[in-house]
């Protein structure tokens, strides 16, 4: 894998990624717009494209999407998904958005999900956000604190 570093807009331009490769360090990628059904395919056309050429890990900067629908949310599951198969490393460092969607759906524990940039290139699973107690919410840098857990009425 070469050494690189792209820009590149989804086709419906809700959706700005930034990409930077620099060979034996991780893949940064950073995410800006909105993560939803238009944009999801772009996503996962880019993920496949890293995997094929056998990157191992991969640091999803996503602290910028404003938006994340179920779609977005299966791309990031899709994409977690093929680096742990194929060996790598999938983190993410989640927006605010995201970081809500995936508690509310019981689903932040199957992804790789840290409260900062450093915390995800480290890979520090003390730092991960499923291994706090509770679930984490909040803004990445604001002192991300366990989540109240709900009761049944």
């Amino acid at each position: 894998m070469r050494g690189h570093m792209g820009s590149q807009t989804s086709d419906q331009e809700l959706l700005s990624v930034h990409m930077s490769v620099a060979p034996p360090r991780p893949v940064f990628v950073s995410l800006i717009g909105e993560l939803d059904m238009a944009s999801a395919p772009f996503l996962g056309a880019i993920v496949k494209s890293l995997v094929d050429e056998e990157a191992r890990h991969v640091v999803l900067d996503a602290q910028e999407v404003g938006f994340c629908d179920a779609a977005g949310l299966r791309a990031l599951l899709i994409a977690h998904r093929r680096f742990d198969r194929h060996g790598g490393r999938f983190a993410i460092v989640p927006s605010r958005s995201i970081q809500r969607l995936t508690a509310l759906l019981g689903l932040d524990g199957n992804l790789s999900l840290f409260p900062t940039l450093p915390a995800a290139l480290v890979g520090d699973e003390s730092e991960k956000a499923g291994n706090r107690e509770g679930t984490v919410t909040g803004e990445p840098g604001s002192g991300w604190g366990p989540r109240r857990e709900r009761t049944a009425i």
